[in-house]
């Protein structure tokens, strides 16, 4: 689950991030909810420039045990 801050951050031209790149992002990923949400947030923030951001940007991750 993500709020919209995350998928609309903008880098320096105005580009968003999208939820592609975010897609990208969990696809890349393990198992690890705590090392899925540092990337996460590590890739908007590169992306971005380091820009404080305009909206909240919350990420919560869970994983389903079967």
């Amino acid at each position: 689950f993500y709020t919209d801050g995350i998928t609309e951050a903008r880098d320096h031209t105005g580009e968003l991030f999208g939820t592609e790149r975010l897609d990208e992002v969990v696809q890349g990923c393990g198992p690890d909810a705590k090392a899925l949400v540092h990337e996460v947030m590590h890739r908007v923030n590169t992306f971005s420039g380091h820009i404080a951001p305009k909206d909240d940007q919350t990420l919560v991750v869970a994983r389903i045990l079967k």
